[in-house]
């Protein structure tokens, strides 16, 4: 499982914004973020790319990030 969720939270700090704020901007519950965030939920495709857009970053570094850090986990175990 490749954890999106991490990067995606490492945008929204590094922007300065709530969980509050992100998911009242991408009309998800903050629950519901939350849970992304820590790998308890798997986004769904039309949602990496509004929260890219939100974040202002691009789809490519997203992935880019969130299969670095996989990779990074799976060699710690």
């Amino acid at each position: 499982m490749i954890n999106f969720g991490r990067v995606i939270k490492t945008h929204r700090v590094k922007k300065g914004l709530t969980q509050e704020a992100l998911a009242q901007k991408a009309d998800i519950t903050v629950t519901y973020l939350s849970k992304l965030e820590n790998a308890r939920k798997e986004p769904s495709l039309p949602l990496l790319r509004k929260l890219c857009k939100l974040l202002g970053l691009p789809e490519e570094i997203l992935f880019w990030e969130a299969v670095e850090i996989h990779g990074q986990l799976r060699r710690r175990e």
